[in-house]
């Protein structure tokens, strides 16, 4: 599996990428964005509902890493306090 969130097939069918890698995986180390992708459902709810233990701040990292281009590419999923921020 491709392990690149913002590989130009990614961007362009997320829903098939998400979906392959939940039905192999709940949860998934990204070795490129050194970081956890939860896709099932009970995995993201166990970790929101665990502060103390799981960082929220990943996605800071992972903006980090990006170009402006694919910023752009993805803004409209980001939040402005996120962007701002960078």
């Amino acid at each position: 599996m491709n392990d690149d969130l913002m590989a130009p097939a990614v961007i362009a069918d997320p829903h098939t990428y998400y979906r392959n890698l939940r039905e192999t995986e709940s949860v998934h180390w990204n070795e490129r964005w050194k970081g956890w992708v939860l896709t099932g459902y009970k995995e993201v709810v166990d970790v929101l509902r665990d502060p103390d233990h799981f960082s929220s701040d990943r996605m800071g990292y992972l903006e980090n890493e990006l170009t402006p281009e694919e910023r752009d590419e993805i803004a409209p999923i980001l939040s402005a306090e996120i962007l701002d921020g960078i």
